[in-house]
């Protein structure tokens, strides 16, 4: 019977290079060969019954620390000939909030039910530089990679596992682990390999003779829903308006309020409804809440022809406001100075896909009609569009 450790497929010439059992032939076979380990002299077999393999040629050392050496090498050889070492594994998408969060029920469109993926790190864009029998924290690892430019960051070890998993000590270090779980000495590319290990809802298996488990690494993930935030504020005459906020927030952020803020509607970030848009919207939802915002587009006659009287350079014009946006001219504090402005709502009887959060401690300012109106019109534009 022919033992597993007397079919080496690889061994060590002159010159200290790896030399695979392919490669040797009659010519060549007198060459001189040694074990990759022991450093003892090896046979080639290259007989025509058995698998052709390197020998020992006297006592043989241990198949496993045979092939611990062989894959430290070769890892530390693919370090610096591939361009990318790309290692993908698994993480888990929670939710901490899910007990207690508001939007679950609201917002049918949300997924928030745990759930695997992977995710994927190029060990090279991470990391420059590669040893072997490398020392961190007391720990020695077959393989450390380190970043010698930013050495804030953890270095990560790579174990070579051919029996015996790296000790347990180790592995709850908290040190970035990756193993390889190797099979035998068939070497294979590590510029693309997978994570091998199973969860409920997937399983990654190893990549021919080499899987991968790794340690020390954050595998959670929390489920976030990106939002838009419209509030209602009042300005310094105590007028109230609506705004959407500029900033897309997380649904994990939605209890951090604005300052001074008296109510906030939290909406997907890519919701829309057909029949109306998502601001006039919002205004409904705020006064069903008992916050009245006005703005001309509340008004029941917006759309028709409504005209401001301006002066520019001491001659009147007239201007159409349906051919100005709410970022020139300020549309709500217009409603107050218009008399014909009448405010419409809409039939607003449901929320969904909405959270809504009331500043029940907010004080309200008295009103004041506004003095003036603020403006951020271009000259240009607005001299193209103006009638005397």
């Amino acid at each position: 019977m022919i033992h597993e450790e007397d079919l080496r497929r690889y061994a060590l010439d002159n010159f200290g290079n790896r030399v695979p059992i392919s490669c040797v032939n009659e010519s060549s076979r007198h060459s001189g060969y040694k074990c990759v380990y022991c450093g003892g002299e090896m046979i080639p077999v290259l007989g025509k019954k058995r698998v052709h393999h390197f020998r020992h040629k006297t006592d043989a050392c241990s198949y496993e620390s045979y092939i611990h050496e062989l894959w430290k090498h070769y890892v530390y050889e693919q370090w610096h000939n591939l361009q990318h070492i790309r290692i993908t594994y698994l993480v888990e998408n929670y939710c901490g909030n899910s007990e207690k969060c508001k939007l679950k029920e609201k917002c049918v469109s949300f997924n928030c039910n745990k759930s695997y993926t992977t995710e994927t790190i190029d060990l090279k864009e991470k990391y420059d530089t590669c040893k072997i029998e490398g020392v961190y924290k007391d720990y020695r690892a077959d393989i450390l990679l380190s970043n010698s430019s930013h050495p804030e960051i953890i270095p990560t070890f790579i174990e070579i596992c051919y029996k015996h998993a790296c000790e347990e000590q180790k592995q709850n270090s908290g040190i970035p682990i990756i193993e390889l779980k190797v099979s035998n000495d068939e070497l294979i590319s590590l510029q693309s390999i997978n994570e091998s290990a199973a969860t409920p809802s997937l399983k990654k298996g190893a990549t021919n003779n080499v899987g991968v488990i790794i340690y020390g690494i954050d595998r959670l993930r929390p489920i976030k829903h990106n939002l838009r935030r419209f509030y209602a504020y009042q300005d310094e005459f105590g007028v109230i308006h609506g705004k959407f906020d500029e900033r897309i927030i997380s649904c994990q952020n939605i209890n951090e309020h604005l300052p001074n803020s008296m109510l906030e509607i939290f909406v997907p970030e890519n919701f829309t409804r057909k029949e109306s848009p998502l601001f006039e919207r919002c205004i409904d939802i705020a006064a069903k809440h008992g916050v009245k915002i006005d703005h001309c587009r509340r008004c029941r006659f917006y759309g028709c022809r409504c005209v401001l009287p301006i002066t520019i350079d001491g001659d009147k014009y007239k201007v159409d406001l349906n051919r100005l946006s709410d970022e020139e001219i300020d549309k709500t504090n217009i409603t107050y100075r218009c008399r014909t402005y009448q405010y419409w709502s809409s039939d607003c009887k449901t929320d969904n896909d909405y959270l809504v959060w009331r500043n029940i401690s907010y004080t309200r300012k008295p009103v004041k009609i506004p003095t003036n109106i603020n403006c951020n019109i271009d000259k240009d534009k607005l001299l193209s569009i103006v009638e005397k």
